[in-house]
């Protein structure tokens, strides 16, 4: 007699079913968690090498780059109101020579502009170089936002400007006298216009000073809002050479806000009244204008944020990376931003 293998019934398949499904519900999170960490930690290497590179453009020049170069003799065919930033002058120290090598320093990044240095829409005779080239160096692996950056801009539609970075510089943390729209050179940090800030200005000490930090890719109802940032410099987005940086997107940032937030608008999605989006820094498909009159030189619209959880990494005077709370002392961040205000810091 033939012995007949015994199956599964269609109860017991449904609890193996049901099981597996129980432990992937389980294992999931802790998969997704492990990435996470993972991607911190490649964020926190990022800005260990960005440090590094800074202090050996240090050891050879003394100083730390500009948080970016104006030059009042270019004209607009020479790209005047395109402005290399301080991630440009790096390059050669973090294994991108070749891009380097490619710019002309005798005139402004390309960026989207005519060969006349007019404005135009995209697909009209803009020009396009290395600008554009996306670095892993500058990218935070959390932040799955765009590659590039676009603007929008009312007399001309929309342009690409460069490829897109998650670090901007630190531009300082206190208010000054100045009136705006200057302040954004003279806000006490590493990074301004023209900026030569070695570490022999860190006065306050190179452990208690903020010098670049993370800025995400913010979008709330399908909206990208706030200022974005390109690794290769900055734009003036009116035509003419100023040396303040009134355009978008801008290499620099400062800690006059809290770590994730956005003013007028919270990091849960709610809207507010703030005057998004000077020079079309929005995303939708209609064309923004500058609100109630606070351009994009306004220090507020330009904090720190990240898509980790609780905060954001800051590389630091000394090259060492911190975790910054984003319930942080409001007062003990402000005070990082700057470098020799002479403010007893305390523990962070």
């Amino acid at each position: 007699m033939i012995a007949r293998k015994r199956g599964f019934t269609l109860i017991e398949l449904l609890v193996v079913i049901a099981i597996i499904a129980v432990l992937i519900a389980l294992l999931l999170p802790a998969v997704q968690a492990a990435r996470e960490a993972a991607r911190r930690t490649q964020c926190k290497n990022n800005l260990k090498q960005i440090g590094l590179a800074m202090h050996n453009y240090h050891d050879n020049f003394n100083t730390f780059p500009p948080g970016w170069v104006y030059d009042p003799q270019r004209q607009p065919a020479q790209y005047g109101t395109n402005m290399w930033g301080w991630n440009t002058f790096l390059l050669p120290y973090e294994d991108q020579t070749n891009i380097y090598n490619s710019f002309n320093f005798s005139q402004g990044f390309l960026g989207g502009l005519t060969a006349t240095g007019t404005d135009q829409p995209e697909g009209a005779g803009s020009q396009h170089g290395a600008e554009m080239t996306p670095l892993a160096i500058f990218r935070c692996p959390s932040d799955r936002g765009i590659a590039q950056v676009f603007y929008r801009y009312p007399s001309n539609g929309v342009k690409a400007i460069g490829g897109r970075s998650n670090y901007p510089g630190v531009n300082g943390g206190a208010f000054t006298d100045q009136v705006a729209p200057n302040f954004l050179s003279a806000q006490g940090g590493t990074y301004g216009g023209n900026s030569k800030v070695g570490i022999r200005d860190f006065t306050d000490g190179s452990t208690n000073a903020l010098v670049v930090g993370e800025r995400k890719f913010w979008e709330i109802a399908g909206r990208r809002v706030g200022t974005s940032t390109v690794w290769v410099g900055l734009r003036n987005a009116d035509t003419g050479t100023t040396i303040y940086a009134n355009g978008v997107p801008l290499v620099v940032g400062n800690c006059l806000v809290r770590i994730n937030q956005i003013p007028g608008i919270s990091s849960g999605g709610g809207t507010g009244d703030a005057p998004f989006c000077c020079f079309g820094t929005r995303d939708a498909g209609t064309i923004e204008s500058g609100g109630s009159g606070m351009g994009a030189a306004d220090p507020t619209w330009h904090g720190f944020s990240s898509d980790h959880v609780g905060g954001c990494h800051f590389l630091l005077g000394d090259g060492s990376v911190r975790f910054l709370s984003e319930n942080m002392n409001a007062v003990t961040y402000l005070r990082l931003g700057t470098v020799s205000d002479g403010n007893v810091i305390g523990e962070f």
